[in-house]
């Protein structure tokens, strides 16, 4: 699966701003920067921490 992420804020967007449907044994990763994404794992979701600048945009993958 992949998301992809957009902030049409006036300023840089930190931690947690996804939550996605989580996959036993998924990881992870930030396209845009080639890095892991941290995920907190609760409930079935995967929350997921990025960072995205002001009106930038994000992508984010589910690998397994």
């Amino acid at each position: 699966m992949v998301w992809t992420l957009c902030n049409a804020n006036p300023r840089t967007l930190r931690g947690e701003v996804i939550a996605v449907p989580h996959r036993e044994g998924a990881t992870y990763r930030d396209l845009w920067h080639d890095r892991p994404v941290e995920a907190r794992v609760e409930g079935g979701q995967a929350y997921l921490s990025v960072e995205i600048g002001p009106r930038d945009v994000g992508c984010v993958a589910q690998e397994w």
